[in-house]
């Protein structure tokens, strides 16, 4: 006989329900992707954890962003924004943002070349973490660019959405190369450093990276030039549990992940 639904699992069922619906209504999910979300649910092939709610109270506000980005303006990148960056830069609508996982509203500032932005995201978060790069993982103009399904900034201050679990398929796993392919059909970008500047404001939440209650990340927005000297490379940012330290590591595009996301952004 099967085992009755408790009230809370019935609530937190339409709790999941209910996003999936507002996903779909604003636009930021597929209809067809939403009902087979829908019917996995139904199948038992995810449980409604899904939500990641348990990390909602670690996701900083726009306002403690911005405090934390000042600092790091004047603290690690030599005043390179100026104050006219800071002016305007949301409203107080944006405050009331309710930051998610999967949603989480973010100050990505971007410096004009994907090189720098690297380099300017990547000191913060080695800073704080002991950390390995690897020796191949070159960020210089000459070896890192952005691909078409990205989306390119001007230099500045922007207010962005970003999904740190898109494309994260634990079960069967997938390709770089696939994803970026199927982006060209979708109304949102693959993220590049715009997941280095959410881990950077976030280095707890990095912490918590084990690639099975929360993805270790590829920046499939980017790609990388390989030693054979093609762009099929794709940068990816792991924690070592064992090492306790965080890993700047080059991957390639036919490469099948089942432990990463490859996050998406969008603006509103």
């Amino acid at each position: 006989m099967a085992k009755r639904a408790t009230r809370q699992e019935l609530g937190d069922l339409g709790v999941v329900y209910n996003r999936l619906f507002e996903f779909v209504k604003s636009g930021k999910r597929p209809a067809d992707e939403a009902i087979a979300g829908l019917q996995a649910l139904v199948d038992g092939k995810f449980s409604v954890e899904g939500l990641y709610d348990r990390y909602n109270a670690q996701l900083l506000t726009i306002h403690e962003q911005m405090a934390l980005l000042r600092e790091y303006n004047a603290g690690y990148w030599n005043y390179a924004l100026s104050d006219e960056d800071f002016e305007r830069v949301f409203s107080e609508d944006d405050l009331e943002h309710a930051q998610q996982i999967d949603d989480l509203l973010l100050l990505y500032v971007d410096l004009g070349s994907p090189d720098a932005t690297f380099e300017t995201w990547w000191r913060v978060i080695r800073v704080d973490h002991d950390n390995t790069r690897a020796e191949r993982m070159c960020a210089d103009a000459d070896h890192l660019r952005l691909n078409s399904s990205a989306c390119n900034y001007e230099r500045g201050i922007h207010l962005v959405h970003i999904d740190l679990l898109a494309n994260w398929e634990p079960s069967k796993g997938r390709m770089v190369g696939n994803i970026c392919q199927r982006s060209e059909k979708k109304s949102r970008n693959l993220a590049h450093a715009e997941v280095l500047a959410a881990y950077a404001y976030h280095p707890k939440l990095l912490q918590q990276q084990d690639g099975k209650r929360l993805p270790y990340v590829e920046m499939a927005g980017y790609e990388l030039c390989l030693p054979d000297g093609t762009w099929v490379g794709v940068p990816r940012l792991e924690w070592n549990l064992a090492s306790n330290r965080v890993l700047l590591e080059t991957d390639w595009h036919g490469a099948r992940q089942t432990r990463h996301s490859a996050p998406e952004v969008w603006s509103d």
